[in-house]
């Protein structure tokens, strides 16, 4: 499964938009070198006779355009977040033991804003020898829970997940909770991915899928305090 980071979606008006303006920018300048290099009747015909901007003026656009769209590829560049995904053992005792807590960090230097969470889930070969079907889809928190809720598994006991919806935001340099699954829970789970739409600063929508259960140690051991999620 694709786990780099990859933009979906650019901004159409401070993206795209800029470009646009820059390449008729370049064209009238193009156009306008051209014209002052013909002579005679060619100088008069079709369409070197139209009048739009002196060469002076084409230039002035070409510079003005192509600065502010370069400037905001630079600072799409200092916005863009860069997320990823922190696993960690923690003791829940003496409410339940031993739990397998995952957080989504965001290591660039402004807030990421969320647009969309869907989870991939794959149940262990026991669980799926026992009647556990993988749904092979991208699935919904809620769709997710009900899953794992149907091997048997209580919500607050043997699991949990906070509800990350559109509009809530990964701050930069503090990791976001994401939920936890105890040992027996992991009996069944064998692996979780969560894919992972925010939108930055910039106006551009990115996109990336994040494995759940990778470098877990199978029993769980070796607890990290405090238990934070």
């Amino acid at each position: 499964m694709e786990t780099e980071q990859r933009v979906v979606h650019r901004s159409w008006l401070f993206s795209r938009l800029l470009w646009i303006l820059t390449a008729i920018a370049v064209s009238l300048l193009v156009f306008c070198l051209i014209k002052e290099n013909l002579s005679g009747h060619l100088a008069r015909s079709w369409p070197w006779k139209l009048r739009l901007l002196d060469t002076g003026s084409a230039l002035t656009a070409v510079l003005g355009t192509g600065g502010v769209a370069l400037a905001r590829a630079q600072y799409a560049q200092t916005v863009k977040p860069s997320l990823s995904s922190v696993g960690a053992v923690y003791d829940r005792s003496p409410a339940g033991g031993l739990v397998w807590a995952f957080q989504l960090a965001n290591g660039s230097q402004d807030v990421a804003v969320i647009k969309d969470v869907t989870y991939w889930i794959v149940f262990s070969p026991a669980a799926s020898g026992a009647g556990a079907a993988n749904p092979g889809y991208w699935m919904d928190q809620e769709e997710m829970v009900a899953a794992i809720k149907s091997r048997q598994l209580a919500k607050g006991e043997h699991f949990d997940f906070k509800h990350l919806g559109r509009g809530a935001f990964i701050s930069a340099g503090r990791p976001t909770g994401i939920g936890w699954l105890s040992e027996r829970a992991m009996q069944d789970v064998q692996d979780l991915y969560v894919k992972v739409s925010v939108l930055d600063r910039a106006g551009d929508t990115h996109e990336r899928v994040m494995p759940l259960m990778k470098n877990v140690d199978r029993p769980l051991r070796n607890p990290t305090p405090p238990f934070l999620v």
